[in-house]
């Protein structure tokens, strides 16, 4: 009984290095392969708008568009927010990253205490069989089988609780993966929304121009009835029988 109970404290310690390592690795090779060089491209790319911005205002002033610097300004400040938003995604991904490297370090810590428990029990209860001079081959129905149900009973509840542990590392894991998913969607709507509001933008500048040609052309039919207006009274003052009633009628 006893060289079970130490042969299932070494599998168990076993088994829980290897997933740790396993977590570390992975959480490593998430690290290191996409926090770095986004920042770095973020950081780049908010230095050359900074040279893009500061050249545009050194320009000499062109009068054949003044909306140009005004667009460029628009533009380079949705670029910015837009960046701005990625650097912020990417310190929330590395803040995950080191609180589940903070949570491995402590469910190492209590596997190994839990390890070393069973360990020490296992060895208190080897003393404690020599000393009382039993056998660890005692037949059932020794008075040392309610010992041994408890101790028993410790390990079932230990193998349990690390079981609970696994099941919190694999729900991180799943949070991590469906919070990196929901920060793809929000890119993916953001850059959705943009394009929308900028549709929206130059039709409204479209109906805008289309209603001042329909005023225009309403202000010029308005005055071209006057003028006609005019003429036809001008006539009918010098030649009232010559002008014919239903010919005025249909000109206005």
């Amino acid at each position: 009984m006893l060289l079970s109970l130490r042969e299932l404290a070494q599998r168990l310690d076993s088994s829980r290095r290897e997933q740790i390592a396993k977590l570390d690795n992975i959480l490593t090779a998430t690290t290191s392969s996409a926090a770095a060089p986004q920042i770095q491209n973020s950081s780049t790319i908010l230095n050359k708008l900074d040279t893009l911005i500061e050249t545009q205002r050194n320009a000499p002033p062109q009068t054949d568009d003044p909306t140009k610097h005004a667009q460029l300004e628009q533009l380079v400040g949705l670029l910015r927010a837009d960046i701005t938003d990625r650097a912020s995604q990417i310190h929330q991904q590395a803040d995950s990253v080191r609180y589940l490297n903070e949570l491995n370090s402590w469910l190492e810590a209590f596997v190994s205490n839990g390890t070393t428990q069973i360990q020490g029990l296992a060895a208190n209860v080897e003393a404690l069989c020599q000393s009382m001079g039993c056998s660890t081959a005692d037949a059932r129905g020794s008075p040392y089988d309610g010992l041994r149900e408890d101790i028993h009973r410790f390990i079932l509840e230990t193998r349990t609780r690390d079981e609970n542990v696994a099941t919190v590392h694999h729900n991180m894991l799943a949070l991590l993966n469906e919070q990196r998913q929901g920060n793809v969607n929000a890119q993916v709507s953001s850059e959705i929304r943009v394009h929308v509001d900028q549709f929206k933008r130059e039709l409204n500048k479209e109906v805008v121009t289309m209603t001042k040609e329909v005023q225009r052309l309403h202000n010029e039919k308005k005055a071209m009835e006057n003028q006609i207006a005019e003429l036809f009274s001008f006539y009918s003052k010098r030649a009232p029988a010559e002008i014919d009633p239903g010919r005025l009628h249909f000109a206005r």
